[in-house]
């Protein structure tokens, strides 16, 4: 039986631990259950907070390091697919950065065209 924290998300400001409660719990899953999908919703860390993308973008690539692989994130936000990519490149998970190399040709993040 896994047994996990008593809060697992929740605005930083409110709650100082919830970053790291919440990569404490992905590790745990990912021990015990191997093929589990984990998801988090960016905004919950940075409610209340001013300039919230800036903690929104560290909470995604800090989650994707300990098996995070789904996030409920602002779809707006052309920076958060081109912190995904790098992370994958990062991570070993995009082999010479073909995927980022091709997403950036499609035009899915950066300055848009």
């Amino acid at each position: 039986m896994l047994i996990i924290g008593e809060k697992l998300n929740g605005a930083v400001g409110s709650s100082p631990d919830s970053f790291l409660n919440f990569i404490e719990t992905s590790k745990k899953i990912r021990e015990e259950y191997p093929g589990a999908h984990i998801a988090g919703g960016l905004s919950n860390v940075s409610y209340g907070q001013p300039y919230r993308k800036a903690l929104n973008h560290a909470f995604l690539i800090g989650a994707m390091t300990t098996g995070m692989d789904s996030a409920i994130m602002d779809p707006l936000d052309r920076d958060l697919p081109g912190g995904v990519y790098a992370a994958e490149a990062l991570l070993g998970k995009d082999r010479y950065c073909a995927g980022c190399l091709s997403a950036y040709r499609d035009g899915i993040f950066g300055a848009q065209k």
